[in-house]
C-alpha cells in the first residue's frame, strides 16, 4: 500500500492590518489544502483513498498518484470516504478518471457514504455516471450490476 501527503502553497488570504482592522485575521495554517492519497492494489483492483481536500489545489497531485494505473487492466475504486471538501476542480478530475476507463468498457467506482458528498454529484446532474456504494463491497456490486446492464443492451440478451 502506498501512501502520498501534498500540502498546497499557502493562498493568498487576508490578514489583520493595522490600517484596517476591520479585514478578519485568517490562520495561515488552516488555510492549507491538504490531500493524502492511499492506494491499495489488490489483484484486478486499486482502491484509491483520500483523505482531505480534493479541490484546485490538490487535484494535480491527485492525478499523478493514480496515473500510473491502466483503468483497462484494473478496477479502479476512489474511496471519499474522508473527503472533507470536493470542488470542481476535484469533480473534473473524477470525471476524467470515469471517461478514460469507460473509453476500455471500465467503470469507476465511488465509495461515498457522505450524503453531503454524494449530493455534489446529484446537483452536477452526475450521480448515473458512477458506480456508488456506501463501502467496497456496494461499490463492486454496482460496478457488476452495471457491466451486465450493458452487456444486455449490447446485444448478448437478444441472441
Amino acid at each position: 500500500m502506498a501512501t502520498e501527503r501534498f500540502t498546497s502553497p499557502v493562498r493568498d488570504i487576508p490578514t489583520r492590518s493595522p490600517a484596517d482592522p476591520d479585514v478578519p485575521a485568517v490562520d495561515a495554517a488552516a488555510s492549507l489544502s491538504t490531500l493524502t492519497v492511499t492506494c491499495d492494489e489488490r489483484e484486478g483492483l486499486v482502491l484509491v483513498s483520500l483523505a482531505g481536500h480534493l479541490d484546485i489545489y490538490t487535484a494535480p497531485h491527485f492525478r499523478m498518484s493514480i496515473r500510473r494505473f491502466d483503468p483497462s487492466e484494473v478496477q479502479l475504486v476512489v474511496d471519499l470516504t474522508g473527503v472533507v471538501l470536493l470542488d470542481s476542480a476535484g469533480i473534473g478530475e473524477l470525471v476524467m478518471l470515469r471517461n478514460a476507463a469507460h473509453r476500455v468498457d471500465g467503470q469507476l467506482g465511488l465509495v461515498c457514504p457522505e450524503h453531503r458528498v454524494t449530493r455534489v454529484f446529484w446537483a452536477a446532474g452526475l450521480r448515473p455516471v458512477f458506480a456508488f456504494g456506501d463501502d467496497l463491497a456496494a461499490v463492486l456490486a454496482a460496478v457488476a450490476a452495471r457491466r451486465r446492464a450493458r452487456r444486455w443492451r449490447g446485444g448478448e440478451a437478444a441472441r
